[in-house]
């Protein structure tokens, strides 16, 4: 057997990278002038310069950074997926990059220290010369096929939205910052900043790292209907979480950003108001009512079903609950005898009343609250929360409250948290023990300007609507077609108890 080739080479056509990187790059022109910032910035470079000439086709990019050794040219720069930058605040890294910065064009020249390499394609050669340049010196010259202005435009483009304390120079004018990130709004956990700008509007949220802008990611049009512009501004280096072209975001970091910022849309751009001191008082509710093991039994659950509705009256009006109401309740204890005395408890249970306001409103709420109108919303909306869940066989500790968030009717804690056990003959059940504060806060403001006290009926109707719809979101997070089948559901299960619903309505 004769050997055609020994110790052979892929061979790699000088037209590879330039198609790879208009495969690989979202936009490769916006991706040019980005990397060649980047590194510059990496480098510590405090003026960068680019220089265009059309004549020519060659574009220069100028730094007085800390340039590069001759082991970073030949061991990283040069070697496909070579990673490496010696700036530990360093935005990212040499690897990629490289293809799109010199081996797409024509033609390359790197002054450095005291080396220049020049090459086209996948060839280059290492000169060492006498005299140090600072910096970093590049040269790249686009070939023919390639629209020349096309290529040269981004340089400006990219350059006003970095804001950076180095200058950056194109053709000799001093290029200025006009995507600036404005104002904070509200930190992703795990993920960075968000920053609002309200003089421009956007459906785009502009992603960056230390400044240094890495791509657009589009959202929705419902922000630019808002006429908001927002900046994602990342705690972590792009390596971690970017994609190899800095075109995107790696997957857990996008799907956690996604689902905060559709959560964000999807409630009118509420979540986007910046953090403010509030004020939060809570008066303690009381644990339900316990009934005794032999009392639980299948054998004496009929036969004692007075002396249960006795106790639980009693129970009712040493914690303040309505004795009507709980003795309604107490007529539909359920057959099965493994429920009987979760709802028992659950019906002999008073939530703790929270009231969240900012400092400026304390005065106003806490007026309110000694008012008749502030009793009767409370109880309703206390009562009908309950309902919802007897309702829907999950008795789970609750608490309840009002809240003067500006344009938020009712809300649900943002922290809750939720497992899920398997029921027998099929469905899901919430495991007690992993419900964490399950709070249920309401305006009363919002709700007493359309529905008065005079109107009973219809704010006892309002109230229940806003009750399924936040119990709902126990399940679903999101105004999905999944939260609208499930809020179906729940609103269907509560058919059966209208005669409760309407005794809730009269409370007084």
């Amino acid at each position: 057997m004769e050997k055609i080739v020994e110790n052979g080479k892929i061979a790699i056509p000088k037209d590879y990278f330039l198609k790879m990187a208009k495969h690989d790059y979202s936009n490769y022109r916006m991706a040019l002038p980005r990397e060649f910032y980047q590194n510059s910035i990496d480098a510590g470079a405090t003026h960068i310069y680019v220089r265009v000439s059309p004549e020519t086709r060659e574009i220069e990019i100028i730094d007085d950074g800390s340039g590069m050794s001759l082991e970073v040219l030949i061991d990283v720069l040069l070697a496909l997926g070579g990673s490496y930058k010696d700036n530990e605040d360093a935005t990212g890294a040499f690897g990629k990059a490289k293809e799109v910065l010199f081996f797409s064009w024509d033609y390359y020249c790197i002054m450095t220290r005291n080396y220049i390499v020049s090459g086209s394609g996948a060839t280059y050669n290492i000169e060492e010369v006498d005299e140090a340049i600072d910096g970093t010196h590049v040269t790249i010259k686009i070939q023919e096929s390639e629209n020349f202005d096309s290529i040269v435009a981004p340089f400006t483009n990219v350059a006003e939205r970095i804001e950076t304390d180095a200058q950056i120079f194109v053709d000799d004018k001093l290029i200025v910052c006009n995507h600036h990130k404005g104002e904070f709004l509200k930190e992703i956990e795990g993920i960075g900043k968000l920053y609002k700008n309200d003089g421009c509007q956007s459906p785009y949220i502009g992603v960056r790292i230390n400044g240094i802008w890495m791509h657009q990611w589009y959202v929705s049009s419902d922000l630019e209907n808002a006429g908001l512009r927002l900046t994602m501004e990342l705690d972590h280096s792009s390596l971690e979480c970017l994609t190899s072209n800095r075109d995107d975001l790696k997957w857990e970091y996008k799907n956690q950003a996604s689902e905060f910022i559709t959560k964000m849309v999807v409630d009118n751009i509420t979540m986007l108001r910046p953090d403010r001191a509030t004020i939060v008082a809570k008066i303690p509710g009381e644990e339900g009512y316990v009934m005794s093991k032999d009392r639980a039994s299948s054998i004496a659950w009929e036969t004692e079903k007075i002396e249960r509705i006795k106790n639980m009256i009693q129970h009712a009006r040493n914690i303040g609950l309505d004795q009507n109401l709980t003795t309604a309740r107490m007529m539909d204890e359920p057959k099965d005898k493994y429920e009987r005395e979760s709802y028992l408890k659950f019906v002999g249970y008073k939530a703790d009343f929270i009231t969240k306001c900012e400092k400026g409103q304390m005065q106003d709420l806490r007026l309110f609250l000694t008012s008749r109108k502030a009793r009767v919303v409370a109880a309703i909306w206390e009562e009908t929360l309950k309902q919802v869940l007897l309702d829907n066989k999950e008795f789970i500790p609750f608490k309840i409250g009002f809240s003067v968030e500006e344009d938020v009717a009712a809300s649900i804690n943002e922290n809750l948290r939720t497992n899920f056990l398997a029921k027998g003959g099929g469905g899901y059940s919430i495991e007690e023990e992993s419900i964490e504060d399950v709070v249920f806060l309401l305006n009363p403001y919002m709700l007493l300007k359309d529905y008065p006290l005079s109107n009973r009926k219809g704010l006892a109707r309002k109230i229940k609507m806003m009750a399924i719809h936040e119990v709902t979101h126990i399940w679903a997070d999101y105004h999905s077609e999944h939260f609208s089948s499930k809020r179906e559901k729940i609103d269907e299960n509560t058919w059966k108890s209208d005669r409760l619903y309407n005794k809730i309505s009269k409370l007084t």
